[in-house]
C-alpha cells in the first residue's frame, strides 16, 4: 500500500512524533510511505525518507499547499492519506475531491472542542472517510460532535514500545546517582511540557500540603517549556520556593529518551484537567511503574484504580496529595501494582497491537 502522511503542524509533540514513528513502523511492515510536511516544521527535520516540503501561507486554506498535496497523491499514486491534525483536513477534503478513490483517515490525539456541523464543516467530514479516535470517550464526543456517520468513527489507542525491563534496577541505580538519590528515596516522574496547562503548580502544591504531614518524596520535572510559554520554569520555580519545597524539586529540561527516568521513578505522575491519552503513562507503566493520573479525560481509560495505579480528582491538589501518600506508605505494594501496570501495556497499549490494528484499518473498505 502506498501511503501519504500529511502533517504541515510546526509543533515536535505527541502528533508530530506520532508521524515519525508510525510512518516507520508502516515502512516495515512493507508498505510505500511518503511525507508532506511544513518547511519550517521541526518534524521535517527529522524524517528520512521520501519528503515533500511546503510552505502554506494561509491557515487551513492555502491552495497551492492543496494543489501540491494533490499533484503528490496522483504523482505517487497514493491509496491511502493519512492526517493527524486538524488544520490540515481542508486540504485532505480538497485532495479527496479531486481523487475520489483516495482513503483519507485522520488520527486524532486531542480533545474535541464544539460542535462542527456547519455547511464547511459536512464538507470536510464527508471527505474523511475513517477517524481514529485515541480513546473511547473521545470517540463518543466526536459521533455527539461531528456530521459524520457513528460507524466512520472508531477507537485506536495509542501504543508504545516494550522495553526490556531486565535493565530496570541499572538504570534506576544509575539515574538515582546522578541526581544525588537514593534508593529508599521516593521518586516521582512527572514527564511534561512547562506549561500552565500540565499540572505542575498542582503538584507542586500537593507537595507544601505534604510537607506538612512529613511526607516528603522526590519529583524530577522532565520537559522543556512550552512555545510561548517563556518564564513559566521561573514562575514554577517561585512557587516551589514559595512551598518550602525546592529541596525536593528537579527540573531536566526536555529529555528524549526517558527511559531511564521511567526506570528510575517509583510512579509516573500527570496532573492535567483533562488529559486526552496520557502517553507518558502508558511508556511509564511498560517500565513496570505505576501511575497516578486525574480522573478525567481518557486516563480512566489507562489506569484501572487500585491495580495498575492510582486516580485522583482533578485539579484537586488535596486528593492527588493523599493519592502521593498512599504510595509513599504503601511502598512495598507498588512492585504488584508495577507488573499489573505492564501487563496492560502488553494485552491493551503496545507499539505492536496498535500498528497491527492500524493495518486492518488501513486496508478495510467499511
Amino acid at each position: 500500500m502506498k501511503i501519504l502522511e500529511l502533517c504541515l503542524s510546526p509543533s515536535l509533540g505527541g502528533n508530530e512524533l506520532y508521524v515519525e514513528r508510525i510512518g516507520r513502523a508502516l515502512e516495515g511492515a512493507g508498505h510505500q510511505v511518503v511525507y508532506a510536511l511544513l518547511k519550517r516544521g521541526r518534524l521535517a527535520e527529522r524524517i528520512r525518507g521520501s519528503v515533500t516540503l511546503l510552505n502554506p501561507r494561509i491557515p487551513y486554506a492555502d491552495v497551492l499547499s492543496a494543489l501540491a498535496v494533490l499533484r503528490l497523491a496522483r504523482a505517487v499514486q497514493a491509496d491511502m492519506l493519512h492526517v493527524h491534525v486538524t488544520m490540515d483536513l481542508p486540504l485532505a477534503a480538497f485532495v479527496k475531491t479531486f481523487c475520489p478513490g483516495l482513503r483519507v483517515i485522520y488520527t486524532k490525539q486531542m480533545q474535541p472542542g464544539g460542535p462542527k456541523k456547519d455547511l464547511f464543516h459536512r464538507w470536510v467530514y464527508g471527505r474523511i472517510d475513517l477517524l481514529l479516535a485515541a480513546t473511547e470517550q473521545m470517540q463518543a464526543r466526536l459521533v455527539d460532535l461531528l456530521p459524520m456517520e457513528a460507524g466512520r468513527i472508531k477507537c485506536l489507542y495509542l501504543g508504545t514500545s516494550l522495553p526490556d525491563i531486565a535493565s530496570k534496577p541499572m538504570l534506576r541505580r544509575e539515574v538515582r546517582n546522578r541526581f544525588g538519590l537514593t534508593d529508599s528515596d521516593f521518586l516521582i516522574l512527572f514527564p511534561n511540557r512547562l506549561d500552565p496547562q500540565k499540572g505542575q503548580e498542582l503538584l507542586i502544591e500537593a507537595l507544601r500540603l505534604l510537607k506538612i504531614r512529613a511526607v516528603t518524596p522526590h519529583v524530577i520535572f522532565a520537559g522543556a517549556e512550552t512555545p510561548g510559554c517563556e518564564g513559566y520554569r521561573e514562575r514554577l520555580q517561585s512557587a516551589i520556593d514559595a512551598a518550602g519545597v525546592a529541596e525536593q524539586c528537579i527540573f531536566t529540561g526536555f529529555i528524549e529518551a526517558l527511559g531511564s527516568f521511567y526506570a528510575a521513578a517509583d510512579i509516573v505522575a500527570l496532573a492535567t484537567r483533562e488529559e486526552t491519552f496520557g502517553m507518558v503513562l502508558i511508556e511509564g507503566m511498560a517500565w513496570s511503574t505505576p501511575a497516578i493520573g486525574s480522573n478525567a479525560g481518557g486516563v480512566p481509560e489507562i489506569i484501572d484504580h487500585g491495580k495498575n495505579g492510582f486516580l485522583f480528582t482533578s485539579m484537586d491538589a488535596g486528593s492527588l496529595a493523599a493519592t502521593i501518600e498512599r504510595c509513599v506508605r504503601e511502598r512495598e505494594t507498588l512492585p504488584s501494582l508495577g507488573r499489573a501496570a505492564r501487563m496492560t501495556v502488553e494485552n491493551k497499549f503496545s507499539h505492536e497491537n496498535h500498528v497491527r490494528q492500524l493495518e486492518i484499518y488501513l486496508q478495510s473498505n467499511d
